[in-house]
């Protein structure tokens, strides 16, 4: 009896499991018959495919497809082991990649379940991969995608042609697609997608010249009016990092479903407290507002937040002022009665107050920095407490947004 023969079939699985790729594993599996039907074993496969996160009906249907023609029960033949050949050969240098994507759906789908259950059902279907067909015509130039799906190697089953492909400033690119899940537009209590105000982001996936070659598989979110771009970084690790703020709470979920793209924390953001009083001010650049001025968008929280030391049941919001630092040092101030045509009310019964706005840059000096106040009447403007105070709203630095960096 050889050596070979005496080791147990859970300890020969238990080996392979370690070795983690299936072309060793196929080595061994020439040792001998026994080898060979170890590494057949089904709970084997199960067991990379649960592992690798592996989407078992989406690689069963493709294999069901490839053998239509020549067998008429092609589910028959479908295995563990040949829906984990197929995965392995379909997504070669993306192995990584598609099980750190799938594990993201999973913790965008919880949390979509519990904040925003409707924004994961606009999706079509579910964010799923798709391997290569390709889309470039024999000339290199684009094609449409179509409805049903998108190909060569793109990790979203739907991304929608969003840019004018005669536009000879496109020419560094051959395909980028916009990253709105598509089926929101059949919803009508939908303003914005899952990327909320992200309105021209891109996915890059082939360049025709060599100097754009860096951004190949990069999110780009580009300037509808001037065509430029800014580099997100490549897909996997925007869409990783967006899934982060999402479920660590970075971005709010407005009751109509929208996700709010002012970001909590980070860059363009600012807090400040005074007198129990917190101002939470966000701001975010929009290129695709306007190709000339530089357009912000942004959003003015205010929550009482200790009314033992306002000192007074309830205050009013009375006047705004903004300073804005221009590039060329000259400050420009902003006074205005109320806020977006309100003097909000904060109490111990209604103790926040959320506005949103924006605010325009000069095309020859643009804005470096934005702080402000606003003025606060103890109890109400028609029955006054006491004098009025001012509320800080702490400085933010826009050029920190990347505002400069685009190409």
């Amino acid at each position: 009896m050889s050596v070979s023969t005496k080791i147990p079939t859970e300890l020969m699985i238990d080996i392979y499991k370690r070795l983690d790729d299936i072309g060793s594993i196929a080595e061994c599996s020439l040792v001998c018959k026994q080898w060979y039907l170890a590494s057949r074993n089904e709970s084997l496969w199960l067991w990379f495919i649960e592992r690798r996160l592996i989407d078992k009906e989406a690689i069963k249907e493709m294999l069901c497809t490839k053998e239509n023609n020549t067998n008429s029960n092609p589910e028959s033949r479908v295995t563990n082991y040949s829906i984990y050949k197929e995965w392995y050969c379909s997504y070669i240098g993306y192995h990584d990649t598609y099980t750190n994507m799938r594990r993201n759906m999973r913790k965008l789908k919880e949390w979509s379940d519990k904040n925003c259950p409707k924004i994961y059902e606009s999706l079509n279907p579910g964010l799923k991969w798709r391997p290569r067909v390709s889309f470039s015509s024999s000339n290199g130039s684009s094609k449409k995608s179509s409805s049903n799906g998108c190909d060569g190697k793109i990790p979203l089953n739907e991304l929608m042609q969003y840019l004018p492909w005669s536009d000879p400033r496109l020419n560094g690119f051959i395909m980028a697609y916009h990253l709105h899940d598509g089926q929101r537009f059949h919803f009508s209590n939908f303003s914005t997608g899952l990327f909320g105000t992200f309105r021209c982001l891109a996915l890059v996936t082939g360049c025709r010249s060599p100097k754009n070659s860096a951004i190949l598989h990069h999110v780009v979110r580009i300037q509808s009016n001037t065509l430029q771009y800014t580099n997100l970084g490549t897909f996997e690790e925007f869409y990783t990092r967006y899934v982060h703020d999402l479920v660590s709470g970075r971005f709010d979920v407005l009751p109509a479903n929208q996700i709010v793209m002012m970001p909590n924390w980070g860059n363009g953001t600012s807090h400040a407290i005074t007198k129990g009083i917190s101002v939470s001010f966000s701001i975010i650049f929009c290129p695709e507002e306007n190709s000339f001025s530089h357009t912000y968008k942004y959003r003015v929280k205010l929550e009482l937040k200790d009314p033992q030391k306002l000192r007074y049941p309830s205050v009013q919001l009375l006047n705004r002022c903004w300073a804005v630092q221009c590039h060329s040092n000259e400050e420009h101030r902003i006074f205005g009665e109320g806020v977006v045509g309100l003097n909000p009310i904060l109490s111990i019964e209604a103790p926040t107050f959320s506005y949103f706005s924006q605010i325009q840059d000069n095309p020859h000096d643009h804005i470096e920095s934005m702080c402000g106040y606003f003025e606060m009447i103890p109890g109400t403007i028609t029955n006054p407490l006491g004098p009025s105070f001012n509320i800080e709203v702490a400085p933010v630095k826009l050029r920190s947004l990347g505002v400069n960096n685009w190409k």
